[in-house]
């Protein structure tokens, strides 16, 4: 499975810089906002986890 450190990092930035809270965030993407703070802190490193945090990067164009 590909490492996502980077990519994590990169939108738990872009949200604190744009004030973007994680529940607006995970609103968007159909996602329960526990579920989004755990793959974006690490505790969730599946394939589905990996494919969210690609999709945030894309629509976020980060």
């Amino acid at each position: 499975m590909p490492e996502t450190t980077s990519g994590r990092e990169a939108i738990l930035k872009y949200l604190d810089d744009n004030k973007i809270a994680t529940r607006s965030l995970a609103r968007t993407f159909g996602v329960s906002r526990q579920y989004l703070e755990d793959v974006l802190n690490g505790k969730r490193i599946n394939k589905g986890a990996n494919e969210l945090i690609l999709k945030i990067i894309d629509a976020l164009k980060i």
